[in-house]
């Protein structure tokens, strides 16, 4: 069966198709509102559609769909693109992470109904579809922050903290020296150049990265001839780098949703891969603190998931 694409630059309408929804969006009339973006700093799909009236008949005459990544379903977009199947008697949602940090998953359901199959990681981990992972959570502390609004703590306590960035380097270059493939996530370009600067060898790679660029890093990291990638989002989802088996959570969020997603990255099995384990990292300051606390407490839901506790031993 030849599948079709309608989106990433190409218009080639098949029995079976795959869409994105940024396009399907475009097809119906709508501007592509940069408000409403998926969670991700990766460029939008701006695909010329010649000739609207094919994808628009597609969308309306389509007899079945699927969705992929329903927690963004939430999204005015995407809603739109749901109201538009009209002849869909078959509509199915799909996603690793089905839920969403705001809890207004009763709009997901609005567009499939109710959730009909549920497999936890940890039963995909007891039937060994997925690696058990060790998370690690470093505890930071350090004299209280004199700044009290966000961007500023964020700065001073993440991005411009060079005591944590050396912490986060250090923990990368001591898995990168055993041979282990490493993944670092940060949420701010300017983070990831600081630990890019401190990690050897280590590549960065964010959304305003060419495609290029991204496939050529990615494709030399699944080959082993780097060990270590530090990135903004893009990482998120959509990527499979199988042979990764090290991520550190060294961007700090509230979002519970996206820790999980991340945690995800070093599931998946490869041969020879024997360990997953994901380092996040506990700063005890305002507004961090809770965040991490947050995120343990949906770590903790999973109940094959080796969680530990670490005090850094001071010098």
């Amino acid at each position: 069966i030849v599948v079709g694409q309608i989106g990433g630059g190409v218009i080639d309408i098949r029995d079976i198709n795959v869409m994105t929804v940024q396009t399907a969006v475009r097809s119906l009339g709508e501007e592509w509102d940069k408000d409403h973006k998926f969670d991700s700093d990766d460029q939008d799909d701006l695909t010329p559609i010649q000739n609207k009236i094919d994808v628009l008949n597609l969308l309306k005459n389509a007899k079945g769909s699927i969705c992929d990544e329903v927690q963004h379903w939430k999204a005015e977009t995407c809603q739109l693109v749901a109201r538009s199947l009209d002849n869909s008697y078959y509509t199915y949602g799909c996603s690793a992470t089905p839920y969403r940090d705001e809890g207004d998953d009763m709009m997901i359901q609005g567009c499939f109904g109710k959730k009909i199959v549920e497999l936890s990681a940890s039963q995909l981990i007891r039937e060994n579809w997925l690696i058990r992972p060790s998370i690690k959570i470093v505890h930071v502390r350090g004299p209280k922050s004199q700044f009290r609004q966000w961007q500023q703590l964020y700065k001073d306590q993440v991005t411009d903290n060079a005591e944590y960035n050396k912490m986060v380097a250090s923990i990368a270059n001591s898995y990168i020296q055993t041979k282990r493939l490493v993944l670092v996530l940060v949420t701010q370009i300017k983070h990831g150049k600081n630990l890019s600067q401190l990690i050897p060898g280590s590549v960065f790679l964010s959304g305003v990265s060419s495609k290029k660029i991204r496939e050529e890093k990615i494709k030399e990291l699944r080959a082993g001839k780097i060990s270590c990638i530090v990135s903004s989002t893009i990482f998120d989802e959509g990527i499979d780098v199988r042979p990764l088996d090290v991520v550190l959570l060294a961007g700090q969020g509230q979002s519970k949703v996206r820790a999980m997603q991340r945690i995800g990255r070093i599931l998946r099995p490869f041969p020879g891969k024997t360990k997953a384990t994901a380092v996040d990292f506990r700063i005890h300051q305002k507004y961090l603190l809770k965040h991490s606390i947050a995120r343990e407490k949906m770590y903790r839901t999973e109940e094959e998931y080796h969680i530990e506790e670490i005090e850094p031993e001071e010098d």
